[in-house]
């Protein structure tokens, strides 16, 4: 694979992160909108935000396509989600090899192949002393989260 198509791989990984999360958009009249990001087009970087606003204006925008070719910059309203962290947290309590698997680039951590967590929330048995733990250590995780001032995944 060519050092292109990673760069390329992996811009696009970046930014479908900002997908479901409130960004700041500059448009080249440096006009700024505020808003939930619901969509991005990789080719034209074409955005639809929703309940969106514009600095200055308290009036709320449903829902907002701004077309990639008259954007400046994109940037992220809101601390990202520490996944990274959290899967360390959760090692911490199950620290037999192999036992905690992290997918670094689909935001996934995995327990014992039986439990699967995301930055929102954990998806597991209900009934499962295991899901119930991990539960645990995951709302604690964002109970810490949230007293440093970032903010609770939506």
């Amino acid at each position: 694979m060519a050092m292109g198509e990673n760069l390329a791989r992996g811009f696009f990984q970046d930014v479908t992160g900002f997908i479901g999360k409130y960004v700041t958009i500059v448009l080249d009249d440096k006009t700024t909108i505020y808003g939930k990001l619901k969509r991005f087009h990789p080719e034209t970087h074409s955005c639809i935000l929703n309940d969106a606003s514009k600095e200055g204006s308290t009036e709320k925008i449903p829902q907002i396509l701004i077309p990639g070719r008259i954007i400046r910059e994109i940037t992220l309203a809101e601390p990202p989600f520490d996944i990274e962290g959290l899967f360390k947290e959760i090692e911490s309590y199950f620290p037999q090899q192999g036992t905690v698997v992290f997918h670094p680039h689909l935001g996934i951590i995995e327990i014992m192949g039986r439990v699967k967590v995301t930055e929102n929330g954990v998806d597991g048995d209900p009934n499962s002393a295991l899901t119930r733990r991990v539960k645990q250590i995951y709302d604690e995780f964002v109970r810490k989260q949230k007293e440093k001032g970032y903010a609770k995944p939506r």
